[in-house]
């Protein structure tokens, strides 16, 4: 009885120093899944960009975090993916802001018709206006990563349109108010259309043209859609690359800092890259048997004025915020005229 009393006592007590030394293992870290929505069909050239940036942070995060692109609008349709973002519906996204401004108006600031000049200024602002951006998307929720630019919008349309009167009658798809905007002023009319539906809107003549980068154009084959382009730098682009706030501030400060870092490499990638490919795409737009017209700056000059008054009254409209984006966008347009 005795014998069997300690084979008893001896057996808890190993019992007790394996339950010891495994309450004092350190647990391996769960991987955070930090899932990248995006628009981007997969495959196209800014997924493949993405996926550089994905994989160069995977890298340095060493599996405490694990970003992963769903292209395609897999995950979340681009008008739910600000609010999803917020809500930490998922973790982060990269869009216009723009498209966001029916939520606040001071989000369409960098998308305003006639804002900037020309691809360079538009990537010269992205930068100064990043800051702007960081706390106007700081009070949704959102830690915003860079901000930069895809291209103006252009009219890529079944007919030509060189000069004003060439306007009117059209019915355009616009793929945010601001589009359809421009459209009125220059006396078209307009209605909205998802940029994933603007295909097959032109294909089964519904509209007569669109606005869209020139990117898109070639991506999204719109060439096989439509006859002509028209260059004249209607409305600039402010993409943002934002993460969840929460998710954010719960980072390690070497992740914050490589996510940072990353972004900062990315707007300076984007913007050399859709300036070095302005003219490159002009090209093979005509290549691909698109008339291709680059408004003179004469008639441009005459359509600017007829959007001053409203271009104004928008940025008015946004108090300080907008104030501040105005000098900015004077300022680049001054070094790019």
């Amino acid at each position: 009885m005795k014998r069997l009393s300690i084979l008893l006592s001896v057996s808890l007590i190993i019992l007790l120093v394996i339950s010891l030394v495994i309450s004092c293992t350190p647990k391996p870290k769960e991987v955070v899944t930090l899932r990248f929505a995006v628009p981007y069909p997969a495959g196209d050239e800014m997924c493949m960009h993405l996926d550089e940036m994905i994989k160069q942070f995977n890298e340095a995060a060493g599996g405490e975090y694990q970003m992963k692109l769903y292209p395609s609008e897999t995950l979340v349709k681009i008008p739910e993916s600000f609010d999803a973002v917020r809500t930490g519906a998922v973790e982060m996204t990269s869009v216009a802001a723009a498209i966001f401004a029916g939520i606040d108006q001071r989000l369409g600031a960098g998308g305003l018709p006639f804002l900037l000049n020309n691809v360079q200024a538009n990537a010269a602002i992205c930068e100064p206006l990043t800051p702007l951006y960081s706390e106007l998307y700081a009070e949704y929720n959102h830690k915003v990563i860079n901000c930069y630019q895809t291209d103006g919008l252009e009219v890529h349309s079944k007919k030509p349109i060189k000069t004003l009167e060439d306007w009117n009658g059209l019915l355009i798809a616009a793929i945010d108010p601001e589009c359809a905007k421009v459209a009125e002023i220059l006396g078209a009319g307009s209605v909205v259309v998802p940029w994933t539906e603007v295909y097959s809107s032109l294909e089964k003549g519904v509209v007569d043209a669109t606005f869209h980068s020139t990117e898109f154009a070639l991506i999204g084959k719109l060439t096989d859609v439509s006859s002509f382009t028209l260059m004249f730098f209607a409305i600039p682009t402010l993409l943002v690359t934002s993460i969840n706030m929460d998710v954010w501030n719960a980072m390690p400060k070497d992740v914050q800092d490589t996510l940072l870092d990353l972004g900062q490499w990315s707007m300076q990638n984007r913007n050399e890259y859709f300036i070095s490919q302005h003219d490159v795409k002009i090209e093979t737009l005509r290549d691909l048997g698109q008339e291709v017209y680059i408004l003179p700056k004469a008639e441009r000059d005459k359509w600017v004025e007829l959007a001053r008054p409203y271009l104004e009254e928008r940025l008015a409209g946004m108090g300080e915020f907008g104030q501040k984006v105005k000098q900015i966008a004077d300022e680049v347009n001054r070094q790019y005229p």
